[in-house]
């Protein structure tokens, strides 16, 4: 099973937010782990609205450009 995730999701990660990744690093190594698994996908909106809202964790998704589908 894949999991599709939104900005929303991803945004909670960066800092001053719920889950920065500074306080949970098992979270997002478990979380890259799945990326890596093919597990957790998105859509290429999804990164472009990461890349107008947050450089924290537009680093975090450019490092990870493939997990951004092209939308159909």
């Amino acid at each position: 099973m894949k999991y599709v995730i939104d900005t929303c999701s991803l945004l909670e990660g960066t800092i001053n937010r719920n889950y920065e990744k500074e306080f949970f690093p098992i979270h997002w190594k478990n979380f890259d782990d799945k990326i890596d698994e093919e597990l957790i996908v998105s859509t290429s909106l999804v990164y472009y609205e990461i890349k107008e809202q947050d450089d924290y964790i537009f680093k975090w998704a450019d490092d990870r450009k493939t997990i951004f589908k092209p939308q159909q």
